[in-house]
Order: structure tokens, then C-alpha cells, then sequence
């Protein structure tokens, strides 16, 4: 199960239209104010339906979940494919969202789930940071594929349509997982549905370890959801200004250095995720503190290389961004789902994930705003106005007791 796990993270993350997707919608004549509405929407429509589909999964099965959630990508990545235009991109990003909805949380649960019937809890930073890796290593090789199809079709169109294939591919992966995934709970009633919702909610706001960590992660991965989109017009403003592959067009150049760029994002996202469980101590809070203040380091430093023209410098730090967010995640995963109950595992994971989408709705326009008004520099001075909030609720979570 360990190498299905892994192959839905490999495929998953095969989505070529990734590295370039802000770049097609600027090709279009759409500024970052107008494209961070439609992340804004993308969000806001996870942050609806996430927690109700998670609980969906633990009532009616987390396998069934898993395939609604990649035809419904599936139908996204066709909208993409056949149709342009900003009134279009709502839709497609609509039935993006749902797919998201469907798959937050719940895959995450599914490998704990696994793992505590194994008697294997002990190892579970571990092996969701392998299995992540492995996500990573799709990335990587999700980014050359696209930077070959771009430098020779064109078409950013075209990267949407290449995205179907390993997402039907997972969609048979998902028939060899285990019974247990199937049905979790027979009894489909409201009354039901919504005491599962209101339990899980009430053990997030309650239980302070656990409250405190998920606002924590809320600023820290939903400042990281918005800054890490703007890397693309950073590496094309660094491809241009490079006095290489002169020959090629401008368009060739960037597919060649975003393809560079993005392997080495994600080669070292998979490194960083294969061993955060070394990070992993008796007191995880001293690490995450740790790795808090890199980060904000590291968006003072973006703000300040920006600000001077200067390209190179921040595309290193935003690798470092990620190496950082890599192994900050399976940490408060693991930690998240220690201070979840089994039976509301997927529930509480999908609110822990939620959250970070709730960020991004309510703050992606602002960045996006700003950057369009001032430049794209400023995105670091935005990121650590809302980091150091999160520094000082981070520094006052107990230890508490899981089980209470």
C-alpha cells in the first residue's frame, strides 16, 4: 500500500499546466489583481465545501471520494483545454475546487487510518513525508514534460489536455485500495452528517494544542499558497534578461528556465519532505518556530532582491521557501492527527486544510492589488505582516492531552 500511496501523490502532481499557469492567464491580458479573484474563487469555493465532503468521507468512504474528486478535476482540465476567456476560467476552476474539496484531507487520512491499523503510528511523519515525495518527484517530472510541450507547441492549452492522462491512470490506482476505504459509515442521515461536522469542529475550537496549530498553519501555508504563484514572472524576467539562448525566441527561453527552475522546486520539496520526519523531536514546537523564522527571513530578503532588480536572488530563496514548507507540513500533520479522534480524522484534517484556503479567499485579492500597484517586491513585506502574528500564537500552544 505504501507504493500505491506514493503513486497517487507521482500522479497527482504530474499537472503540467502548473509551472505556466500564471503566465497563460498574464498572456491573456489579465492583471494580478483579476487573477487573484480567481484564485480568491477557487479557494472560496473549497473553503464550502471541504469540510462537508470531508465528512462525507468518513460517512460514505474515503475510496469513493478519491474518484469523484479526480473526475471532477478531470472535467476542469477539459474546460481549460477547449475554451478560453475569464468568464470560463470561473467554471473550470469551479469543478477544480470541488476536486480539491473532495481529495483535502481525505487521502491524508486513508494513510493514518492505514497506518494505525498496522500498529505503524509511530512511523507516521515518516511515511507521509516519503509519500510526499514522492508527489514531488511527479512535480519535477510534471515540469520538464511541460517545458518540452511549451517549447514546442505553444499552447499553453495544450498542458491542460496532457493533465488527463495520469489523472485517469490514478483513478484506477484508487481500485486497489483497501476494503476498509470503501464505506465507513452506513448510516446516511442529516442528522448524522451534521453531528459529525459540528463534533469535529467543536474538538478544533475546544482543544487549544490543536486550535492554535491550525491558526498557525493557516498564515503560514496561506501566505505560502499566495506568494509561491508569483514566482513564475519572476523566472521569466530573469529568463529575458539573461544573455543566453539569444537564438530562440522570448517564449522558448522562459519554457527552458521555468523547466530548470521548477525541477529543482520540486526535487528539493521531495528531499525536504523524505526527511522532515528527522526534524521530528519530542517537542516539535522549537522546529517550527525554527522554520517560521527562516521563512520570514526569506520574504524580507524576496522584498528587498525585487526591489533592486535583482532576479536571481529571490528565485534561490523562493527554492528555500519551499524546502522549508516541505518540512513544516508533515509535521503538523502528523501533529494534527494526533490530536484527532480516528473517526474524525478526515473531517479535521480537511478543516486543517480548509483553513489555508480561507486564508487565500480573504487575502489574495489584497496581495494581488498591492503587487499590481506597487510591484511584485512588496509581496514579501505583505508575507511577514502576517507571519509575525503567527510566530506568537505558535510560541503559546500546549503540550494538552490528546485524547481529552
Amino acid at each position: 500500500m505504501i507504493f500505491r500511496f506514493s503513486l497517487y501523490g507521482f500522479l497527482k502532481n504530474l499537472r503540467f499546466f502548473e509551472p505556466f499557469l500564471i503566465l497563460y492567464f498574464l498572456s491573456l491580458g489579465l492583471n494580478f489583481f483579476q487573477i487573484s479573484i480567481l484564485i480568491s474563487f477557487r479557494e472560496i469555493v473549497i473553503n464550502l465545501l471541504e469540510i462537508p465532503l470531508g465528512t462525507f468521507a468518513d460517512m460514505f468512504g474515503k475510496k469513493l471520494s478519491m474518484i469523484f474528486s479526480f473526475v471532477f478535476y478531470i472535467f476542469s482540465f477539459l474546460i481549460f483545454s477547449f475554451f478560453a476567456g475569464y468568464a470560463v476560467f470561473f467554471a473550470a476552476f469551479f469543478f477544480f475546487a470541488i476536486g480539491e474539496a473532495f481529495r483535502t484531507g481525505t487521502h491524508k487520512a486513508i494513510i493514518f487510518d492505514y497506518l494505525k491499523k498496522h500498529h505503524m503510528e509511530d512511523q507516521k511523519t515518516r511515511i507521509y513525508g516519503f509519500t510526499r515525495s514522492w508527489s514531488k518527484i511527479g512535480s519535477a517530472l510534471s515540469a520538464v514534460i511541460a517545458a518540452v510541450i511549451m517549447f514546442f507547441v505553444k499552447d499553453y492549452r495544450v498542458v491542460f489536455l496532457a493533465s488527463i492522462v495520469p489523472y485517469a491512470l490514478n483513478i484506477i490506482n484508487f481500485t486497489g485500495y483497501p476494503k476498509e476505504t470503501i464505506i465507513k459509515n452506513r448510516k446516511k442521515t442529516i442528522k448524522l452528517f451534521t453531528g459529525e461536522l459540528s463534533g469535529s469542529l467543536r474538538r478544533c475550537f475546544k482543544f487549544q494544542p490543536l486550535r492554535n496549530l491550525l491558526f498557525t498553519g493557516m498564515s503560514y501555508e496561506g501566505v505560502f499558497a499566495i506568494a509561491k504563484e508569483y514566482l513564475q514572472p519572476v523566472v521569466k524576467t530573469f529568463a529575458l534578461s539573461l544573455p543566453i539562448f539569444l537564438y530562440l525566441d522570448n517564449h522558448k527561453r522562459t519554457a527552458i528556465m521555468i523547466g530548470i527552475v521548477y525541477v529543482c522546486v520540486f526535487l528539493l520539496s521531495s528531499i525536504s519532505s523524505r526527511y522532515a520526519y528527522k526534524f521530528v523531536k519530542k517537542n516539535n514546537k522549537t522546529t517550527l518556530k525554527i522554520l517560521l523564522l527562516l521563512t520570514a527571513a526569506c520574504y524580507i530578503s524576496i522584498a528587498f532582491f525585487l526591489k533592486i532588480h535583482l532576479s536571481v536572488i529571490p528565485i534561490l530563496l523562493f527554492l528555500c521557501l519551499y524546502a522549508f514548507q516541505n518540512i513544516w507540513r508533515p509535521i503538523v500533520i502528523a501533529q494534527v492527527n494526533e490530536y484527532s479522534p480516528r473517526e474524525k480524522s478526515t473531517t479535521i484534517l480537511s478543516i486543517e486544510s480548509q483553513s489555508k484556503s480561507f486564508f487565500v479567499f480573504l487575502f489574495a485579492p489584497l496581495f494581488g492589488f498591492l503587487v499590481d500597484l506597487a510591484g511584485i517586491y512588496f509581496l514579501g513585506i505583505l508575507a511577514v505582516f502576517f507571519l509575525v502574528p503567527a510566530y506568537f500564537l505558535l510560541i503559546r500552544i500546549g503540550v494538552g492531552d490528546p485524547n481529552q
